[in-house]
């Protein structure tokens, strides 16, 4: 019947397995099918929502630690300068104390 054998047998039981499958529904097929369609649409909405939703974060997260890491660079940088400040003032009080 097939010209692929091993395909049409699979086929041919996978059609008779639907069939057994389809008899114990009551409702129309056509019924069947649009409610399962739209069921399908609605849960790959969300999916690509919730896919969205989960990049978004993603790159939120990333700007956030890069924010983070920027400022904790500049703090370092004015608490390095603190020091440097303080004891370039440390020198010139004791420059300034050993003239008087």
């Amino acid at each position: 019947m097939w010209a692929f054998c091993s395909i049409g047998s699979r086929f041919e039981s996978w059609l008779a397995f639907r069939a057994k499958e389809c008899a114990m529904f009551q409702s129309p097929i056509t019924k069947l099918v649009t409610f399962f369609r739209k069921s399908r649409d609605g849960w790959k909405a969300k999916c690509q929502q919730a896919k969205r939703q989960n990049k978004l974060l993603g790159n939120q997260v990333r700007a956030v630690e890069k924010s983070r890491e920027h400022w904790k660079e500049t703090a370092r940088e004015a608490r390095r300068r603190v020091r440097e400040l303080e004891r370039e003032l440390e020198d010139l009080k004791c420059a300034a104390g050993g003239r008087t």
